[in-house]
C-alpha cells in the first residue's frame, strides 16, 4: 500500500500505526521520526523480536542488526548489473575499470 500525504496530516497515527499493529506477520516500515517506533514497539514485541535498522540515527537506537546491499558486488559484472537496476541504460554506458578504453589502448604493429 502506498500513501502520499502532506506534512502534519496524520499519516502516522491514522495509517501507519494501525497498519503496523494489525499486520499478521513481519513488518518493514520507514520513518524520518521515531514516533512510529514508539507507538508500536511494545505491542509488536509481544509477538516476537523487533529489530530497528537506524543507519541515520533518527531513532537513536543501538544497532541490533545491519545490512550492506553492496556485499553482492564481488566483481565488475555484478557491479554493472546492479548499476543497471537503478539507472536503466547506465550499465551499458559505464566503462569497465578493468579494461583499457580504445582511445588509450596502444596497438602493436605486426612484425
Amino acid at each position: 500500500h502506498l500513501d502520499i500525504w502532506g506534512p502534519r496530516t496524520g499519516k502516522t497515527t491514522s495509517r501507519a500505526v494501525p497498519a503496523v499493529l494489525d499486520a499478521p506477520g513481519a513488518v518493514v516500515c520507514t520513518s524520518n521520526k521515531r514516533d512510529l517506533l514508539d507507538a508500536t514497539r511494545l505491542i509488536r514485541e509481544r509477538h516476537g523480536q523487533v529489530w530497528v535498522f537506524d543507519p541515520q540515527q533518527v531513532a537513536l537506537e543501538p544497532a541490533d542488526w545491519w545490512w550492506n546491499p553492496l556485499t553482492y558486488v564481488t566483481d565488475d559484472t555484478k557491479a554493472r548489473g546492479l548499476a543497471g537496476t537503478s539507472s536503466p541504460g547506465h550499465a551499458r554506458r559505464m566503462p569497465s575499470p578493468m579494461r583499457t578504453s580504445t582511445a588509450t589502448r596502444k596497438t602493436s604493429s605486426p612484425r
